[in-house]
């Protein structure tokens, strides 16, 4: 379940976005085929999370414009200290440089590059840092011809009990033609990492 809350103004050429979203994360008791009712401490699972993030876009042009965008969260567990004794829980930050084009009718989209670190409550785990890309490009050679370029880096949790989660780098290339009105055709690539 999410709520989400956002406010934004211009300055001439500048806006200011600020966002703040409310998340909680319940997962369902599940039987397992090998166990009798539910898994136990399926809990150790469930989180909230508070993220709040601040955008700053400059129009350069009206065909390109550069922001920067910064955001902090933080991520409570219901059941705080998990079987293990390790206490569950971190706060976050991170911070992106980008641009957003609107090239002509044949290039737009933005993309992303910065870097985030989410820090564990708990001092014996490593907090888990890193670069972040993200990024939709659309490429229009032709009319009836659309290059996407997709890029998404996330800093997940984890229940593993010597980590605190990994950043998930996920990457795709795809490329579709319109051979007719009704007949699309299009071929894709995509790799993915959680390090």
């Amino acid at each position: 379940e999410h709520v989400t809350a956002s406010a934004d103004h211009t300055f001439n050429r500048l806006t200011l976005k600020l966002t703040g979203t409310i998340a909680d994360y319940n997962y369902n008791d599940a039987s397992a085929p090998t166990l009798v009712g539910p898994v136990p401490l399926v809990d150790i699972r469930d989180y909230s999370e508070t993220v709040g993030t601040l955008r700053s876009t400059y129009e350069f042009q009206p065909s390109w414009s550069g922001f920067i965008q910064t955001s902090v969260n933080e991520r409570d567990y219901k059941e705080p200290i998990n079987t293990a004794g390790i206490m569950r829980g971190s706060s976050g930050a991170s911070v992106a440089g980008g641009v957003n084009l609107r090239l002509a009718g044949t290039l737009f989209g933005e993309i992303s590059l910065g870097w985030g670190q989410q820090k564990p409550i708990d001092d014996t785990l490593e907090p888990i840092s890193g670069p972040l890309l993200n990024g939709d490009l659309i490429w229009l050679p032709t009319p009836a011809t659309k290059v996407e370029f997709l890029a998404r880096s996330e800093i997940d949790e984890t229940t593993l009990v010597d980590s605190a989660g990994a950043i998930d780098h996920f990457y795709e290339l795809s490329l579709q033609h319109a051979f007719w009105r009704y007949l699309v055709l299009g071929v894709y690539g995509s790799y993915e990492v959680a390090d």
